[in-house]
């Protein structure tokens, strides 16, 4: 599944799935969606769930009527069915909602999604996160969890963890690249469990995704910069670290790209091998010249 534009110069932007065949490499057959008018927005969240034959897929767009989207498309016939659409809890609003991350743990789904109320840089300006949950069975949705912080608090990246929700997020420092990390552990009706976060900066608080490893301890990709005042560039670098969700403490952190990448895109994957122990880090990387950029 990825980005489709069907012509440039329009808001037709959707998706487009596509089927290959594994062996030969080849193309089997693509199909493009969108709705008109509409642009939707893969910079938020790239994630799907594949259930038996059906792909659960959910989107953002640039509405405030309907901002959040999820599909269902089944992998024989390439049928897309749009199965929920989330309105904006507030029309008036003028920032849009954002689609945070999507999870599936049984026949039930969550979105995690935000948006912004106030003025920016005043002490109006509130960052309101919410749980949604559905029930790809009977359809039934429900907001689960209402959180209301002011505008340094974000909620990024969530993961079934024994059955549970565990929901890694940011509190963003006073100078730019900083933050604290922020940890919500909720059951599956949005019940709080606990909440941590670290007493001072972490340089582990921009976590990109979440891989359990046991019943105590997950791998974390981070987005760890720093900001150079003297040129006005952002440098950042990839670190993964193993860390104790139970004792709230690091085991492990390493990281790679030293002196720090200026280019480095926000986005990482960690995906197990067959081989035992052993982990894929994929995650994007871009390169300028004066009129584009390549991830």
């Amino acid at each position: 599944i990825g980005t489709s534009i069907d012509s440039f110069g329009t808001y037709e932007q959707g998706f487009s799935i596509s089927k290959v065949d594994k062996r030969q490499g080849a193309l089997v057959t693509t199909k493009h969606y969108e709705d008109q008018g509409v642009e939707f927005n893969f910079n938020q969240c790239r994630k799907g769930f594949m259930i038996e034959n059906e792909i659960f897929f959910p989107q953002s767009t640039n509405t405030k009527q309907n901002p959040i989207l999820l599909f269902k498309i089944n992998v024989n016939t390439l049928e897309i069915e749009k199965i929920l659409a989330v309105p904006s809890p507030d029309s008036n609003n003028k920032y849009g909602m954002f689609l945070n991350d999507f999870l599936v743990i049984g026949k039930e789904s969550f979105i995690l999604t935000n948006y912004s109320i106030g003025e920016l840089d005043t002490p109006t300006f509130k960052a309101i996160q919410i749980l949604i949950k559905h029930n790809m069975t009977t359809n039934e949705t429900n907001i689960i969890r209402f959180f209301e912080f002011d505008g340094r608090h974000s909620m990024n990246k969530m993961v079934n963890f024994n059955n549970n929700i565990l929901i890694y997020g940011t509190i963003e420092g006073e100078l730019i690249a900083t933050g604290k990390m922020a940890i919500f552990y909720l059951d599956q009706n949005g019940n709080k469990i606990w909440e941590y976060q670290t007493s001072g900066l972490s340089a582990i608080h921009s976590v990109k995704d979440i891989h359990p490893l046991n019943s105590q301890e997950v791998l974390l990709a981070s987005y760890d910069s720093y900001y150079d005042y003297t040129n006005h560039n952002l440098y950042s670098r990839w670190t993964v670290t193993r860390y104790d969700v139970v004792n709230k403490k690091i085991v492990w952190s390493h990281h790679w790209d030293e002196p720090r990448n200026p280019n480095i895109w926000g986005t990482a994957k960690i995906i197990k091998t067959k081989k035992e122990g052993e982990y894929f880090l994929m995650a994007n990387d871009y390169e300028k010249n004066d009129t584009a950029s390549y991830g």
